[in-house]
């Protein structure tokens, strides 16, 4: 059989073509050749696969699973999964989507429970046909939106994902993965306060304060051995890197909505010089900050 990637599914959520999405939805009815899920624009993307009437062979991690019928699959970022159809009456959704578009729903601490989107924890889930009806019409919701120009569609396209991880505890209830107690969720609570409270940065002369653990356990007063402790327990991180994905979130968004210089934003986020900032950015994006802004141009051109 040929192989075809993602790219194939979809000619207006091709990765290569819009590699700063967070978000990509693709659908594909009769695939009929192998089908990849992994490509290096999308390595440290999570994903969400369903399969209506499936027939084949599922490998995900060199391990392969047989399928017949419907499947609904939640692979790990870095994980690379391959279908391998037998028929061709089947319809294919991949839907995928990025660290930072977890990250802004876990500020409301609605996604983080959720026991497939942990990382490492791949599930492939049998579906009934009254579930796959529904669940293909919230997929169909999402391939609509996201093509959509509604100005807040990243945040019907995160309900929307609500949703379906609502309706996959419908299918395999779990008890949580982790029960925190009283006092662990107020330290995290208190937490993503303090640091969303750093990240309000409307002018260029705002600095954040706090820009190491110490600095938040000293605020919260604990030791900062528990507040790591309390984090990585609860959300799979520790206190370091928590921030180092709230200033990159920061820096991403302040270099394509503001036109300070790259000198000021890395001023405001706590980088004394600009090399360091430069490094920082490049090892989460794999571009300079300078490259970002450049290509936000011309897209909008």
């Amino acid at each position: 059989m040929n192989t075809i990637s993602t790219e194939n599914f979809s000619p207006y959520c091709s990765p290569a073509i819009l590699p700063q999405e967070p978000f990509n939805i693709y659908k594909k009815e009769n695939p009929g050749s192998t089908v990849t899920f992994f490509n290096d624009s999308e390595r440290d993307f999570y994903k969400m696969i369903l399969i209506r009437n499936g027939e084949g062979i599922l490998s995900v991690s060199h391990k392969e699973i047989p399928i017949q019928g419907n499947v609904l699959l939640f692979i790990s970022p870095k994980v690379e999964c391959v279908w391998r159809p037998l028929l061709e009456t089947q319809i294919v959704y991949y839907c995928s989507f990025n660290r930072e578009f977890m990250d802004l729903s876990l500020k409301n601490h609605r996604l983080a429970p959720s026991p497939f989107l942990e990382i490492g924890n791949n599930q492939v889930l049998d579906v009934t046909e009254e579930q796959i009806f529904y669940l293909q019409a919230v997929f169909e919701h999402m391939h609509r939106e996201v093509q959509s120009d509604y100005v807040k569609k990243y945040d019907v396209l995160r309900n929307y994902i609500e949703i379906i991880l609502h309706e996959t505890l419908k299918i395999n209830p779990q008890p949580p993965t982790l029960k925190l107690s009283n006092s662990a969720e107020r330290i995290c609570a208190s937490f993503h306060n303090l640091l969303e409270q750093q990240y309000k940065i409307d002018i260029p002369d705002h600095i954040i304060t706090l820009r190491c653990p110490q600095d938040y356990a000293d605020r919260l007063m604990i030791h900062v051995n528990h507040l790591n402790k309390t984090l990585k327990k609860a959300l799979g991180k520790n206190t370091t890197a928590l921030i180092a994905d709230r200033t990159a979130i920061e820096a991403k968004s302040l270099l394509l909505s503001t036109h300070w210089d790259i000198s000021q934003i890395a001023y405001c986020l706590g980088f004394e010089h600009l090399s360091n900032f430069n490094r920082f950015f490049k090892k989460y994006y794999h571009m300079p900050p300078c490259e970002l802004r450049s290509r936000s141009f011309h897209h909008a051109k």
